[in-house]
């Protein structure tokens, strides 16, 4: 459980995962890890995914709004998911960062804190 607004914090969770979906090669068959921890008074979620990675320079980049990695005729978006979810996330009082190394392991982990109430 954590405190907050539903609404909102649905809309992280499907940020993340539709992205999860939606960055994977079309030869890839997808595969999502969802997990969930409690330490040290927080919420520890770590969505984990199989697609095509974000390389290390470029993850700062991802929260920014508009930033696009990709274009539009490669993968869909608006470049906005990632800035709102992050957004979202910080006005609940945690944080949003991802980890990614394309050259060693394929895919992306987001890894989300919420306060536990």
């Amino acid at each position: 459980t954590v405190a907050g607004q539903p609404s909102l914090l649905s809309l992280v969770f499907q940020n993340l995962l539709t992205n999860s979906l939606k960055f994977v090669p079309k030869d890839r068959q997808p595969h999502i890890e969802v997990s969930a921890k409690q330490i040290d008074g927080q919420w520890v979620v770590l969505v984990r995914d199989n697609g095509i990675g974000i390389a290390p320079e470029h993850q700062a980049k991802i929260f920014e709004p508009f930033v696009r990695l990709h274009r539009k005729q490669e993968f869909e978006g608006t470049g906005l998911g990632l800035a709102i979810t992050r957004r979202i996330v910080e006005a609940h009082g945690g944080s949003l960062r991802a980890v990614s190394d394309p050259s060693i392991r394929p895919g992306t982990e987001f890894q989300l804190t919420l306060p536990v109430p």
